[in-house]
């Protein structure tokens, strides 16, 4: 077979494959799951005891998971939170994360700046995997359900953007954003002395 008749054999190739296209005929094979079984949780991971959790989408933070591991947990820049937010628009003990068998809620505990699900002002909401939770104006977390293996990549980003990579101590950029979240704190500091109960 000569160079021109291979080449005359793909034109004609394509020319019947648009000519099909044009028709609407589509050769896309149909997926039969009884002939080839294949357990798509087992393979993306969402086998592996998945946990609830949720994790910072902004800020200093960004990348961190926190797993809803105890029934209740306190979100709030009090040192006593479970999860500690280092910024001065989130209250003390601003919103708890009630973890029960029929799902998770948050719950505003009459925090200063309030609890918005997904942009509406929330007092207490069920909430769902994928759902935006944001703390006062600026600090925003994701509720989502990980996997082990999605969490082990998280931490390793998280590690990445946070950690030198040769000292495996914190970066430039991190510490950058620490001190600012303690400048704004010490700021804050004056006025709360006058108001302790609104901060």
């Amino acid at each position: 077979m000569s160079h021109n008749d291979l080449r005359t054999g793909k034109n004609q190739q394509s020319l019947n494959h648009k000519n099909d296209l044009e028709q609407g005929i589509d050769e896309t094979v149909q997926y039969d799951p009884s002939q080839h079984p294949f357990d798509i949780a087992n393979q993306s991971g969402q086998n592996d005891n998945s946990q609830p959790g949720i994790m910072f989408v902004n800020g200093n933070e960004t990348g961190q998971v926190h797993l809803l591991n105890t029934p209740l947990t306190q979100v709030g820049r009090s040192l006593d939170s479970h999860i500690l937010v280092r910024d001065t628009s989130v209250s003390r003990r601003h919103l708890l994360l009630e973890a029960t068998p029929e799902g998770v809620q948050v719950i505003d505990l009459k925090s200063r700046n309030g609890v918005f699900v997904n942009g509406s002002q929330v007092k207490r909401s069920w909430i769902a995997p994928n759902d935006l939770i944001r703390v006062g104006p600026k600090v925003l977390f994701r509720y989502s359900v990980f996997s082990n293996t999605e969490l082990d990549v998280l931490r390793r980003m998280h590690q990445a953007a946070t950690l030198d990579s040769l000292t495996l101590t914190y970066n430039r950029k991190y510490f950058s954003g620490y001190l600012e979240q303690l400048k704004s704190l010490n700021k804050q500091k004056t006025k709360s002395v006058a108001n302790p109960d609104r901060y």
